[in-house]
């Protein structure tokens, strides 16, 4: 299952469990009868584990009468993760928290258009219809509405497009572009290859991990992924570069400040052209009516 970048080792950055014995408060399970992540409630401190965690979000995706809240004191779980992913990126990227914000809804997009890839035909296990029929939804869903914002509106066209003719190759790669732009946008940010790089490198790790669908789509997705890398990297040493020959470049005096410089120079000579003749070096030739001579 594809999770986004930033709720990667969510559990560990939330609690350790090594030195505590956990237990889920669903299905019972501890951590010495069960390997896997585990979650905690930031209000009440259950915990339960990440099948029952999958089955939790799974039933609040699929009802609209049931909220991803903690099964013990019912605290918003989704109030819980966004907070931790905000801090999680700002402490990586270094980024301001206005585009954290915007990095985690464009980790969303990307997510759900990443699902529409693993998902099987009849859509499951994401989905309660088949992929194609849950493109043409999220392409009118608020969930593209960052593209918009960040974006543009022609991107923001283009994306629904994509998503509605099942281009989801096209529709990744033009979010992942979001994230570039978004990253570039803020001042605090000096580079927007690190975070891309580690999205390369997460994407990596789950190929290597050799688990089914995880490692097919990141085999689809990593080569999306180095294109835009690619692309950034160009980008920076093209700016790199015409900033230096920028600084490099000599600095032409402006015609205004020459003319004000040797009427100062005349009127210093006490009005006499051959004296501020003398005492004046000609840098341009329109400068010779400013000596008052005829």
């Amino acid at each position: 299952m594809y999770i986004a970048w930033s709720m990667k080792g969510l559990s560990e950055r939330v609690f350790d469990t090594s030195h505590n014995d956990v237990s889920c408060i669903i299905c019972y399970e501890t951590d010495k009868t069960k390997q896997t992540d585990w979650h905690r409630c930031w209000i009440c401190s259950a915990t339960w584990c990440d099948s029952c965690m999958e089955q939790m979000y799974n039933a609040a995706r699929d009802s609209e009468d049931i909220e991803l809240a903690c099964p013990q004191c019912r605290g918003s779980i989704a109030s819980m993760q966004l907070k931790s992913r905000i801090s999680h990126i700002t402490a990586t990227i270094g980024c301001s928290s206005e585009t954290a914000r915007a990095i985690v809804n464009y980790e969303n997009l990307l997510t759900e258009t990443v699902h529409l890839c693993e998902c099987e035909e009849d859509g499951q296990p994401y989905f309660m219809v088949a992929p194609a029929s849950a493109a043409r939804v999220m392409s009118r869903d608020p969930i593209c509405q960052i593209v918009s914002e960040k974006q543009g509106h022609a991107e923001d066209s283009q994306l629904r497009r994509m998503l509605r003719s099942a281009d989801y190759s096209g529709a990744i790669e033009l979010v992942l572009k979001g994230y570039v732009h978004v990253l570039r946008s803020d001042a605090q940010v000096p580079s927007a290859s690190p975070y891309i790089e580690s999205l390369a490198e997460y994407l990596t790790e789950m190929r290597n991990a050799k688990l089914s669908s995880c490692a097919d789509v990141a085999d689809s997705l990593l080569p999306i992924v180095t294109r835009v890398v690619e692309a950034e990297r160009e980008a920076e040493r093209a700016a790199a570069h015409t900033a230096s020959s920028e600084a490099a470049r000599p600095r032409r005096r402006r015609r205004g400040s020459q003319h004000a410089d040797s009427e100062d120079l005349h009127q210093a000579a006490g009005g006499d052209p051959q004296k501020a003749y003398a005492t004046t070096p000609l840098t341009d030739y329109e400068d010779w009516n400013s000596l008052g001579t005829n």
